[in-house]
């Protein structure tokens, strides 16, 4: 009885202990940055190690707040990328794009850009979410991968609160206001 009682005692304190990152006022690149009031929201704080530019793309990481809930980790990642001008004019490249994420199921995404899919999965009680949207001469993605920390392991976080969060950063990315 004792080690039945030791053990629900040690998956207490695992599932609350609260990973994540401080919220550190870093600021990502102006390109693909989220404002605090999003990411308070997304409960996700800048991650600068995951930014990067190439000359085309400019890329922000973002990962769950410490003090968040203990319980969901997230990271999102946000790539803004300049498209050539044959790309930009070719709408059907975008959808081509997607489908080549063969493994998630495509889904239309909201009507903001010119167009936009959403890829869905759960893999290995993970949620993973990818919002694309082309404007003109831009493609913006919001990638979103996480979990919920339970009694009995880890859970996929619920999609549709997880797209709200995608939709909610992808229209402050792109200067969307309601």
């Amino acid at each position: 009885m004792l080690a039945v009682v030791g053990l629900v005692g040690w998956r207490i304190i695992v599932v609350t202990t609260d990973a994540g990152v401080e919220a550190n006022g870093k600021t990502a690149q102006p390109e693909c940055a989220v404002s605090q009031p999003v990411l308070d929201a997304a409960k996700v704080s800048v991650n600068t190690s995951n930014d990067f530019y190439d000359g085309i793309t400019y890329a922000c990481g973002y990962t769950t707040r410490k003090g968040s809930d203990g319980l969901t980790e997230s990271n999102v990642s946000v790539p803004v990328t300049k498209l050539d001008t044959d790309m930009s004019a070719n709408h059907q490249w975008l959808e081509a794009r997607v489908r080549e994420n063969t493994l998630s199921q495509v889904k239309p995404g909201p009507p903001i850009g010119d167009k936009s899919y959403y890829t869905l999965r759960e893999y290995v009680n993970k949620t993973y979410i990818d919002l694309y949207i082309q404007r003109g001469d831009t493609m913006y993605k919001v990638g979103y991968y996480g979990f919920t920390n339970g009694f009995f392991g880890v859970s996929p976080v619920a999609v549709d609160r997880v797209e709200a969060d995608t939709l909610a950063i992808a229209k402050d990315v792109m200067k969307i206001r309601d």
